[in-house]
C-alpha cells in the first residue's frame, strides 16, 4: 500500500511539473513531510541537497533516496518508474504534436506559461532550502555571498561552487583542529 502510495506521490509530482527536480521540490515536501509524514523536514532536504550535488537527473535521485529510505529496494524501482514514466510520456507525445502543429499562437503561449510556472517553483523550493538550511549566521553569510559572487560579480556557478567546497574544507579543518570538533 505505502508503495503504490509513494508511485502516486512520485508520478503526480513527475506529470504535473514542469522544467525538472527543483521544480518538484514543494509539491513533494507537502506529501512526503507535511501529508504522509514519510520524512522529516530535515531529511527531506538532506535527500534534496544530496540529489542536487550528484550527477544525474534530481528527480530521479531524490526518488531513488527517498523509495529506499521508506520502503527499501522495492520502494526505490516504484519511485524511479514513477518518475521517469510522466517525463518519458510526456516527452513522446509533445515530439510528435511538435512536428505537426503550427509554431506560434497558442503554442508559444503554453510555453511561455510552462516556463513562468516552472520559475516560482524553482523559487519556493530555494526559499524553504534556505528557510531549513541556512540556521546560523555563518551560514546566511554563505548564501549571501554565493548570491553576491553569482549574481553581481557575475563569477560563474562552477567557480563558486568549488570556492565554497574549499571553504567548507577549510572551515571543517578549522573547527576540528583549532575548536576542538565544532559544527561549521
Amino acid at each position: 500500500m505505502v508503495i503504490w502510495h509513494l508511485f502516486r506521490i512520485f508520478f503526480i509530482s513527475g506529470l504535473f511539473t514542469f522544467s525538472g527536480g527543483i521544480a518538484m521540490i514543494p509539491m513533494l515536501h507537502t506529501e512526503l513531510v507535511t501529508k504522509s509524514n514519510y520524512l522529516t523536514e530535515e531529511e527531506f532536504y538532506y535527500y534534496t541537497a544530496i540529489s542536487q550535488t550528484l550527477p544525474g537527473v534530481i528527480s530521479l535521485t531524490l526518488a531513488c533516496f527517498v523509495g529506499k529510505k521508506i520502503k527499501g529496494w522495492r520502494g526505490l524501482i516504484a519511485c524511479a518508474l514513477a518518475v521517469i514514466l510522466p517525463a518519458y510520456s510526456i516527452m513522446l507525445i509533445l515530439t510528435i504534436l511538435y512536428h505537426n502543429l503550427p509554431q506560434n499562437g497558442a503554442i508559444d503561449g503554453v510555453f511561455t506559461a510552462v516556463r513562468a510556472t516552472a520559475g516560482v517553483f524553482v523559487l519556493e523550493a530555494s526559499l524553504n532550502m534556505g528557510r531549513i538550511t541556512a540556521k546560523t549566521t555563518r551560514k546566511v553569510m554563505v548564501v549571501i555571498g554565493v548570491v553576491f559572487a553569482v549574481y553581481v560579480l557575475n563569477i560563474s556557478v562552477l567557480t563558486v561552487i568549488g570556492l565554497t567546497f574549499i571553504y567548507a574544507i577549510l572551515l571543517s579543518a578549522y573547527d576540528y583542529f583549532w575548536r576542538g570538533g565544532g559544527r561549521a
